[in-house]
């Protein structure tokens, strides 16, 4: 007798807290939407939001990465020619090495030192006259959406025009699918 007393006192108080969980689920949808992100299977359906929200998070992070493995190739060939004699012999081996379209590279005034293309310009107006801020060793992209690489100690800044996120540095892998 007190098995089969236990059995339906189990059985009612299962009834009781599966039936909770369906009336509970408009109350606390922040606290459902937290353990939903715990399990494998999404029982809220919110995966196009995670996606999404993972997807921006690790693009912002690809964009403010330090530049590893182009920044070390540039910072090197920097050293070996001296800015702002050989700036001619710097910017053509900046378009030799990486396949770019063109190239200027710019002093700590934001004055024009080397442009590989012919320009009448003198300054660059996003650096010297827009907000962009560009920390040493970082990339940042001008209002065309063309990158400019600035140098470790901060001297120069690299418009390089046919710079490639994905080719020249690599992405991390939830970028690449």
């Amino acid at each position: 007798m007190t098995s089969n007393f236990h059995r339906k006192i189990a059985l009612v108080l299962t009834l009781i807290l599966l039936g909770l969980i369906p009336i509970s689920i408009p109350f606390f949808k922040e606290e459902w939407k937290e353990s939903s992100m715990k399990f494998s299977l999404n029982p809220v359906g919110n995966e196009g939001f995670l996606k999404r929200d993972d997807f921006l998070k690790v693009w912002s992070q690809a964009r403010k990465a330090p530049l590893l493995e182009v920044g070390s190739k540039i910072e090197y060939t920097i050293r070996i020619f001296s800015l702002p004699r050989d700036a001619k012999e710097l910017g053509e081996s900046l378009l030799k090495n990486f396949g770019l379209q063109s190239i200027k590279i710019y002093d700590s005034s934001y004055r024009l030192v080397y442009s590989s293309e012919e320009t009448k310009e003198i300054f660059n107006g996003d650096l010297r006259l827009g907000d962009l801020k560009i920390l040493p060793s970082e990339i940042n992209f001008d209002s065309s959406g063309i990158p400019i690489y600035r140098s470790k100690n901060g001297e120069w800044f690299l418009w390089m025009k046919g710079f490639i996120l994905g080719k020249h540095i690599s992405l991390p892998f939830n970028i690449r699918d």
